[in-house]
């Protein structure tokens, strides 16, 4: 596995490797889709974040 190489995600979408490690053996997945969270406020009210997870993984001989 090398950086920029695609592969399926921990939550089954598209994702790219973003950094892997000196020994191969853990690489850091980002996921390309857009996932939400929803934060509520402790004063009332909630805000919504959006963000694209990244996952550390073992990788394995036939990609993530």
């Amino acid at each position: 596995m090398r950086v920029g190489d695609r592969c399926v995600t921990p939550c089954k979408h598209k994702g790219v490797v973003v950094w892997v490690s000196e020994d191969g053996r853990t690489v850091a997945v980002q996921c390309l889709e857009w996932h939400e969270r929803v934060i509520e406020k402790p004063v009332g009210g909630c805000v919504r974040r959006r963000f694209k997870p990244v996952y550390i993984i073992e990788a394995t001989d036939d990609g993530c």
